[in-house]
């Protein structure tokens, strides 16, 4: 699942709308996520994120390679 799914899922989830990925990659410039019409959208949502390099760095070396085994 993309970041944008993701947040599309959530968005709809929350706002009980249609919501839809517009950014098909066809031009530059384009937002993510759209609700409405493309000529005239009622929203238009940039999926943007900022991660702390420390907490990525631990997740990757910890948490993210599953639970420790003992034996």
């Amino acid at each position: 699942m993309t970041t944008e799914d993701w947040a599309r899922n959530i968005v709809a989830d929350e706002l009980g709308m249609k919501v839809e990925v517009y950014d098909d990659g066809s031009e530059a410039g384009m937002y993510d996520l759209i609700i409405g019409s493309a000529s005239a959208p009622e929203y238009a949502i940039e999926c943007v994120g900022a991660v702390d390099p420390v907490a990525t760095e631990t997740w990757n070396i910890g948490p993210a390679k599953g639970p420790i085994k003992v034996h």
